[in-house]
């Protein structure tokens, strides 16, 4: 007699096989140098097999970066299994999506759905391919983040354990400081005394920075500056990027939206520029340059339910603001205010791209379950959708033998 297979569990299972086929397909078909500064990514891991050092960041372009990464992919003896550290995280994502959904929401039907949201996320999928270390760290960060949602209340154990995570962010990229500075005033939020406040946070800081943050001091020792960046090295580097001016129109204006301008608004809208590099690849990255793709336009339309539920849910838990999830809100208002901040600091149009704040796909999986909870579509027509999403995903995302 056989087990009877719940058809939300079917349904699932196909959409993640598909893209675990298409993830795996891409490996062997998309070329290592495609992606953002992918060239001086190798060059890092390079340096590193070849010197056994790490190098500093004036040695090259992407060598300000932190080291964990880069230490990582000089163990494997070529570029393909690097390519496959990028695979691990995805689904190193995925699991953690699953273990916090399943914590708040009840439900298999719910928890599988959040996961399979978070899951076509094209963002995710393109970077993963992509040598470099910004995939690494958001698979960090959000295993840091789920983490500490499902143990909020620390113990001894769990502050030291909480800070390794945190130490290992911190080693793969400086992005995972937001996490550090949201986890520090949720802890200020969530105890009423200073002394049960201060201790469990300066044994938490002293973990983190102890064990995460030597490539940072080294760097204050040499160029008084623990973030040292190429753009603070003017003598040495220089961008070739034209300037784009960060206005208020910039900022908010939908012209990208409303003539789908999927590859090039980036340019000139920080909106639809984001908008289109989360939900679709508008850097080419995996698809091929070209003025425009109908299958794309037809993959953002369909992305917007997705995107109405997010933003709804968003909403929903900052006005309950929760001590059980309100650090996700905290996590996601800082997150953007430094992808805001960074635009300004550096105007131009490579500046505008989803992958900055990759780090917050598990909490818009979450989001969007809020609102799912509250106004919801029945399940066989919400994972119909999801089913018909994804067909057009890897439409989108397959790698063809001549697109290179």
């Amino acid at each position: 007699m056989f087990m009877k297979i719940n058809k939300y569990v079917l349904i699932g299972g196909l959409i993640l096989t598909g893209l675990l086929i298409m993830q795996l397909h891409n490996v062997f078909y998309h070329p290592p140098e495609r992606g953002f500064d992918a060239t001086g990514h190798m060059a890092y891991i390079t340096y590193v097999q070849r010197i056994h050092a790490i190098p500093t960041a004036a040695e090259d372009w992407e060598f300000y970066q932190p080291p964990l990464y880069y230490l990582l992919a000089s163990l494997m003896p070529n570029l393909v299994l690097v390519k496959f550290l990028g695979i691990l995280a995805y689904f190193s994502i995925l699991t953690a999506a699953y273990m916090l959904y399943k914590h708040y929401f009840k439900g298999l039907e719910t928890t599988l759905l959040g996961v399979l949201v978070v899951a076509t996320f094209p963002v995710l999928l393109y970077m993963s391919l992509s040598i470099g270390n910004e995939f690494f760290s958001t698979a960090l960060i959000t295993i840091s983040l789920v983490y500490y949602l499902l143990h909020r209340k620390l113990t001894d154990k769990q502050t030291i354990i909480l800070g390794i995570l945190l130490a290992a962010s911190l080693a793969s990229k400086a992005t995972s400081l937001v996490l550090i500075a949201a986890i520090g005033i949720d802890q200020l939020l969530l105890n009423k005394t200073w002394h049960k406040k201060l201790i469990p946070l300066t044994v938490l800081m002293i973990t983190t920075i102890g064990l995460g943050g030597g490539y940072y001091i080294r760097n204050y020792m040499i160029y008084q500056n623990p973030l040292i960046t190429p753009d603070k090295l003017p003598e040495l580097f220089f961008f070739k990027q034209q300037i784009v001016e960060r206005n208020f129109h910039f900022f908010t204006t939908l012209q990208g939206f409303l003539t789908l301008d999927l590859f090039q608004s980036h340019h000139y809208s920080f909106l639809s520029g984001t908008y289109f590099s989360w939900f679709y690849d508008a850097h080419n990255v995996i698809i091929p340059v070209q003025e425009f793709s109908k299958a794309g336009a037809l993959l953002i339309l369909l992305s917007i339910p997705i995107f109405v539920y997010i933003l709804v849910g968003f909403v929903l838990t900052m006005k309950a603001f929760k001590e059980k999830d309100r650090i996700l809100v905290i996590y996601t208002i800082m997150l953007l205010g430094s992808y805001v901040a960074y635009n300004i600091h550096l105007p131009y149009y490579s500046t505008v791209k989803g992958s900055f704040i990759m780090s917050m796909a598990v909490p818009l999986g979450y989001f969007f379950l809020r609102a799912w909870q509250k106004y919801q579509i029945k399940p066989p027509y919400m994972y119909g959708y999801l089913f018909i999403y994804t067909v057009l995903l890897i439409k989108n995302l397959w790698i063809l033998d001549w697109w290179y």
